[in-house]
């Protein structure tokens, strides 16, 4: 709007111009509501990627080395074929994401050519066209979703499934309790109980982003810290139920920090007080003790003796690996050898690392490194600018993922972690949005929905305004997520 001696001069609006952004939005704030396919089509990638899975068999053996599930594979397929047909939609935005994702276009390409010295060729490249799938499904989210919308929309997904795992458990028990020494352990929609333990932390971890983006703490956030403990506690998943916990501790004292004035201080204290209570632990109990106090053995369920056999397989092929995906394979050799040591069907090295050794060889721990590199170096820089609760998530989650790839095999795997971690990378690199500015003054209520578009108009000065029409806009419905 200009003033000019003896006349209000309001300019038009250039027609057909985009509206302008939301400002004050966090980092990957959504570029558009998308529709009920599209997030069906999100909602099937967490829960395919999550490691769930459906047994329209009944037997009970969807985990085994060399089973195949056929639901899978056609979610799979979807999932593909719905990246593809996202991608070629949103053409522009996955391409304006892609220079921000360069660390998923690394591991992708490193797994394809990891085809070439492969020791099982065909496993390879099936993985690689998955690997596919899930860069499209990573950028199309990317692209077209908010952190927000899509965290919230992961713990929903989650927890809706851990619920009809609980179902499974009750009508169809051979598919929903675990076997062997854990037969009295919940697994519901997974194949075994610390596969439904990690997806369970996903939820916990997607929960946490939830409280520390929102900036207080509801009731129904309480309602699902209980749940996930207590079905944690059922399918009897140590690891995951003892990060979860560290997840929400953390996250608490983020949040209580982050408030500042007495409530830093009280975080603070709290964390002196913690580490003063938790170091001379170690000092007054043994070893025997401690794995006792968490419900292990000294191997760790048999766990020093996998990484024993494994790191020994490691030795034949240091530099590249196996091949992605080729060295825990049905009938294969070198797996009899493992499991015939172990005593048990085993499916990983339960360690995050010597699995990528396995796999990829050095390589691909040096390509885990740059991904890291490059993770911590945006976290560095989030730390710097308001706000910093994206930043302080993923300080939680590199550290809560170092731990739990001791234990897991949870570390560059085509998963829910995998694509959590990227997205937010993605986001942290995305620049925060402009502050709103600075609205002029209304001259008067008479004029404050005049200002549509259309000609300049003139108005004499001195000239009674008469209040105009209301204006009905008409938007667009989106689905509440």
């Amino acid at each position: 709007m200009m003033f000019q001696p003896g006349r209000i001069v309001i300019p038009p609006a250039s027609p057909g111009a985009p509206a302008p952004p939301v400002h004050g939005a966090p980092a990957g704030r959504d570029w558009g509501g998308p529709g009920r396919l599209h997030l069906a089509y999100v909602a099937l990638g967490i829960f395919f990627y999550s490691g769930a899975q459906i047994d329209l068999e009944g037997t009970g053996t969807q985990g085994e080395i060399g089973s195949v599930n056929p639901f899978s594979t056609v979610i799979q397929l979807t999932l593909l074929l719905g990246g593809m047909a996202l991608a070629l939609r949103y053409h522009r935005r996955c391409l304006a994401v892609l220079p921000r994702l360069w660390p998923i276009l690394l591991l992708l390409a490193v797994i394809g050519l990891s085809v070439l010295w492969s020791a099982q060729p065909a496993s390879t490249m099936r993985r690689s066209v998955s690997a596919l799938g899930l860069t499209l499904y990573l950028v199309t989210t990317c692209a077209t979703f908010g952190a927000q919308r899509f965290m919230r929309l992961v713990l929903l997904t989650l927890v809706g499934t851990a619920i009809a795992g609980l179902a499974e458990a009750v009508l169809r028990p051979q598919v929903g309790m675990d076997v062997g020494d854990y037969a009295n352990a919940v697994r519901g929609l997974y194949y075994q109980k610390n596969a439904q333990g990690m997806a369970l932390f996903g939820a916990a971890l997607a929960l946490c982003y939830l409280v520390l983006d929102r900036g207080r703490i509801l009731a129904r956030d309480l309602a699902f810290v209980a749940f996930l403990l207590v079905t944690l506690v059922l399918s009897r998943s140590t690891t995951s139920l003892l990060l979860t916990m560290l997840a929400f501790g953390l996250t608490a004292l983020v949040f209580l920090f982050e408030r500042g004035g007495a409530w830093r201080l009280l975080a603070v204290t709290g964390m002196v007080m913690a580490l003063l209570l938790l170091l001379p632990l170690p000092a007054a109990l043994t070893v025997e003790d401690l794995f006792d106090l968490i419900g292990k053995d000294a191997s760790l369920t048999g766990r020093t003796f996998i990484w024993e056999e494994a790191w020994k397989a490691v030795q034949n092929r240091p530099l590249l690996g196996y091949g992605y995906s080729a060295f825990w394979v049905a009938d294969s050799d070198r797996v009899r050898a493992i499991q015939r040591v172990v005593d048990w069907n085993v499916p990983t090295a339960h360690s995050g690392y010597l699995d990528v050794m396995l796999q990829l060889g050095w390589l691909g721990l040096a390509v885990l490194l740059v991904m890291l590199g490059c993770t911590l170096y945006r976290t560095a820089r989030g730390m710097a600018r308001p706000p910093r609760h994206v930043a302080f998530w993923m300080v939680i989650f590199v550290l809560l993922q170092a731990v739990l790839s001791n234990n897991e095999s949870s570390l560059l795997l085509l998963d829910l972690n995998l694509v959590m971690w990227m997205f937010v990378t993605y986001v942290l690199a995305t620049p925060a949005p402009a502050p709103a500015p600075a609205q002029a003054p209304a001259l008067a209520p008479a004029l404050g929905r005049s200002l549509q578009a259309g000609p300049a108009v003139l108005v004499p000065q001195g000239a009674k305004l008469s209040p105009p029409e209301p204006i009905m806009l008409r938007r667009r419905r989106e689905v509440p997520f």
